[in-house]
């Protein structure tokens, strides 16, 4: 086999490794282990309102230029901790607060805020989107 050959089969083969390589990060450390998706509602008028219903993340009806607060639990129900990732969709990005990634401890229950603010000229209406936990080993 000449040197030629020799170059070209080294490479193929630290391809394919780094190929292995990478796939192996993702499976293990970026592939989320479960995601959850947790619908969020609420309305914009010209007086203040609450929804007590407990199927998506109420948060009532609001004036423009105010906020409300809501908490979400994230239980870890696994033997190792998670890092949570969380993201909202685009309908709601902009007006909902809350950290974006945090670790949850293994047997234990973390409560997270989540501010809605609405701006001043922000039209009446009503509102939906959805907010993503993804949940990766730490």
């Amino acid at each position: 086999m000449g040197k030629k050959e020799n170059k070209k089969v080294r490479w193929v083969f630290l391809s394919f490794l780094a190929v292995i390589l990478i796939f192996s990060i993702w499976a293990f450390k970026l592939k989320p282990v479960e995601s959850r998706i947790l619908e969020v509602e609420f309305s914009v008028g010209s007086t203040s309102g609450v929804t007590v219903d407990t199927d998506k993340l109420y948060f009532g009806r609001l004036v423009p230029g105010s906020s409300a607060e809501r908490a979400v639990n994230i239980e870890n129900g696994y033997s190792f901790p998670l890092r949570v990732k969380v993201s909202a969709s685009k309908e709601i990005a902009e007006y909902i607060f809350l950290d974006r990634e945090f670790i949850a401890e293994p047997g234990k229950e973390t409560q997270i805020p989540i501010t809605l603010k609405i701006p001043l000229d922000m039209p009446y209406g009503n509102y939906t989107g959805k907010i993503k936990f993804d949940l990766l080993k730490a």
